[in-house]
């Protein structure tokens, strides 16, 4: 498995997993999509940061390129314009998935996280 299937795989066992415990679109084909646009070259980079890091790979990608706001150029990032912004707005998808997460992981993302990676790893 290379690192942009890892990363996919990533995403949607968490999503998987969030869907356990209540009714959120955490990602979707439309995310896997834009991942598959990525380089190579960042590809890596995501990966290896979403392993070191433990945070979310759309907001690792995205400070690549703007490194201070959660939009570049003006434009909210993919996942933002897909799900809804993850800080703004309380009642959009992105929330949905963050209330669900932190109802049923009392706000151990990190050791979500790992948890996923280590899955994803020893496939």
């Amino acid at each position: 498995m290379n690192d942009r299937d890892r990363l996919i795989a990533y995403m949607w066992l968490q999503h998987d997993l969030l869907n356990i415990f209540g009714k959120c679109i955490y990602f979707t084909i439309e995310d896997e999509d834009e991942i598959y646009n990525w380089s190579e070259k960042d590809i890596k980079k995501v990966w290896k940061w979403t392993k070191k890091y433990k945070t979310f790979p759309f907001c690792i990608y995205l400070s690549f390129y703007d490194s201070v706001n959660c939009e570049f150029n003006g434009l909210m990032c993919g996942y933002g314009n897909r799900h809804g912004n993850c800080f703004n707005d309380k009642n959009n998808e992105s929330s949905k998935s963050m209330n669900v997460f932190m109802k049923n992981f009392e706000h151990k993302y990190s050791e979500f996280c790992e948890y996923c990676i280590k899955e994803i790893e020893e496939v």
